[in-house]
């Protein structure tokens, strides 16, 4: 929900544009993946698509809003076998957006993490300058490339980028099942280019 509405935001308001941010987090549109897609399609990069991002920022003064979406290929995986309900996912979708003046970076996580206006009033939404996004981009790597089973570094990870402790919520005291057993992340990156204050402020409120 918090990715859409950033999404929403940054299209232009050509109702195409405003339906394709809309259907790339909605299952009732058909826009999240399949196992079949997840399988035959390789795991985007978020760091060549920031690299990208970050030199129409500079180079050419143009903004960039990208929504990132951490696939947990294992629960896909267990769910083609009904065995997916025992086990909670890491799965998490954020978004990040690219300017002149640096990033952003907005996000919410479920019933156990915190709403997007909870994590926009600690100022975790604050402007991020260029060194502190790029060490950004370099821990999703890490935990994005990772493989074999949710481990401490895993966690570590997780935690400062999401701010969410997956071990304590799925802990032995926590409230939730057990995280998936094996660790593989598939990302997939949608992107809008060139965003401007036309596209945010096609919404106006009576």
């Amino acid at each position: 929900m918090a990715t859409t509405l950033i999404l929403l935001f940054a299209s232009s308001n050509d109702p195409a544009c405003m339906h394709a941010a809309l259907k790339s987090q909605s299952q009732s549109l058909g826009g999240l993946p399949t196992y079949e897609l997840i399988q035959k399609t390789p795991s985007a990069s978020l760091l060549q698509a920031f690299r990208r991002a970050k030199a129409a920022a500079v180079g050419e003064a143009k903004t960039t809003v990208m929504a990132v979406s951490l696939t947990d290929v294992h629960i896909f995986a267990l769910a083609e076998r009904g065995g997916a309900e025992q086990y909670f996912s890491f799965a998490h979708v954020f978004t990040v957006g690219v300017g002149p003046e640096g990033v952003m970076i907005w996000q919410a996580w479920w019933k156990h993490g915190y709403r997007l206006d909870e994590y926009l009033r600690d100022g975790h939404a604050r402007l991020r300058d260029w060194y502190e996004a790029d060490q950004f981009v370099r821990d999703f790597e890490k935990l994005a490339s990772g493989k074999g089973i949710w481990n401490a570094k895993s966690n570590k990870l997780y935690k400062k980028l999401f701010l969410v402790d997956i071990n304590q919520i799925c802990g032995p005291n926590g409230p939730e099942r057990p995280v998936t057993p094996r660790f593989k992340a598939w990302v997939r990156i949608n992107t809008i280019e060139n965003v401007t204050y036309d596209n945010i402020a096609k919404f106006y409120w009576v």
